[in-house]
């Protein structure tokens, strides 16, 4: 078993070429970790509560787990804002102030770095409205595992997500 970030030809793309013997050992079961399912992600931030003594309204819950959809480091820079900032007694749409946060752009920041360059790209087009239809079928299957897009209408639309991460990407790109 190998982890990595990278897709294995993403790292290397010789890799196929130079090790075959090593590379067809696992090709055929490459698995992606995507984000936590809700209640996952619930528990993530129960368990984050609990242990700060901190009470979560089940409103404030369900905002964190739809603006960072799932995704581990977002819940939980989010959960340390809203503690830090003193949103948890509020029920109000907290995410425009989330990209506030040192915290929680650092963890946007992390997840952009990660991506290749062309992943980028991929996601600045489709921040910006240009090319939203399928692309590169692999390359949107490699962010889909990352659970960096949603597919719309029936497949045939991408959106980037989860929306924090979305709203990080249209202000990167709009300064």
């Amino acid at each position: 078993m190998i982890a990595t970030r990278r897709a294995p030809l993403r790292i290397r793309v010789e890799i196929a070429d130079w090790g075959e013997s090593f590379y067809e050992l696992f090709a055929l079961n490459v698995f992606g970790l995507g984000p936590y399912n809700r209640a996952d992600a619930e528990f993530m931030l129960h368990r984050l509560a609990v242990r700060d003594r901190i009470s979560l309204t089940p409103n404030l819950v369900q905002q964190l787990c739809q603006v960072t959809g799932g995704h581990p480091g977002l819940l939980r820079a989010t959960f340390n804002a809203v503690v830090y900032h003193g949103w948890a007694t509020r029920d109000d749409y907290i995410a425009d102030q989330l990209l506030d946060d040192a915290r929680v752009r650092e963890e946007c920041d992390k997840i952009w770095y990660s991506l290749d360059e062309d992943e980028q790209q991929t996601l600045t087009g489709i921040a910006r409205g240009q090319s939203s239809s399928m692309q590169d079928t692999e390359l949107v299957s490699y962010l889909d595992v990352k659970g960096l897009l949603d597919r719309r209408e029936g497949g045939r639309r991408l959106v980037i997500a989860p929306r924090l991460f979305a709203d990080y990407v249209r202000e990167l790109h709009a300064r």
